[in-house]
């Protein structure tokens, strides 16, 4: 799911995805990269690395949690079939880290993914209809689109999404799109709530999020 859902035309109709894309720049890519997130919430560090296969149409995550390693292999589709680091986020303050993935990198917008550690390994986070929840990040001048949480002291953290576009070329549009919310448990990530985007100019600050919000 990106956006809501797996397709960008998807998105707009499910849930609307994506994260902060007016300061969005290209990921960069390369053969393996590295990062620390404490997966398992025990307080520690826990080291993972992501390295391209297949001749970089898949990537292997691997990590190392309390002296065990866990490995899953997901899409890739990068210019130069290297891979980009994941960010560590906590979208449902657990304690527990997630992984933000980036599936592939576009000449505006890369597609996301969320991984976490599950009783049987690693992950991808699902709907409850068992769709893998895809998201976009960045957009360039025609659609903004990015990820950011908020935390209620209620209903606790929420992972929201974002992704509009721009109905015309003009220096500062309108746009059309959603932000929607999620709720994350148990590798299930839900949806909760959806706010349309209609008309709002590109300069709104609708359309800024800020993935910061989702630090572990």
């Amino acid at each position: 799911m990106s956006l809501l859902s797996t397709t960008r035309a998807a998105a707009l109709t499910t849930a609307t995805a994506g994260a902060l894309a007016l300061a969005a720049t290209p990921a960069l890519a390369a053969p393996a990269a590295d990062v620390q997130a404490d997966l398992n919430g025990d307080g520690t560090a826990d080291q993972v690395s992501v390295a391209a296969q297949s001749e970089g149409t898949e990537q292997k995550i691997t990590a190392v949690v309390g002296g065990q390693t866990y490995e899953l292999v997901i899409p890739l589709s990068t210019p130069d079939g290297g891979v980009v680091a994941p960010r560590a986020v906590d979208v449902n303050k657990d304690r527990k880290a997630e992984l933000v993935v980036t599936e592939s990198v576009g000449p505006d917008t890369d597609t996301l993914e969320l991984v976490d550690l599950g009783p049987d390994g690693l992950r991808l986070l699902k709907t409850p209809d068992g769709n893998e929840l895809r998201f976009f990040e960045g957009g360039g001048t025609t659609a903004r689109a990015g990820y950011t949480c908020k935390d209620d002291f209620f209903a606790g953290r929420t992972f929201t999404i974002l992704f509009a576009i721009a109905q015309d070329d003009s220096a500062n549009p309108d746009f059309i799109g959603a932000l929607a919310s999620y709720t994350s448990a148990g590798g299930t990530i839900t949806p909760t709530n959806q706010i349309p985007i209609f008309g709002v100019k590109g300069d709104n600050s609708q359309l800024v999020v800020d993935p910061t919000a989702c630090d572990a």
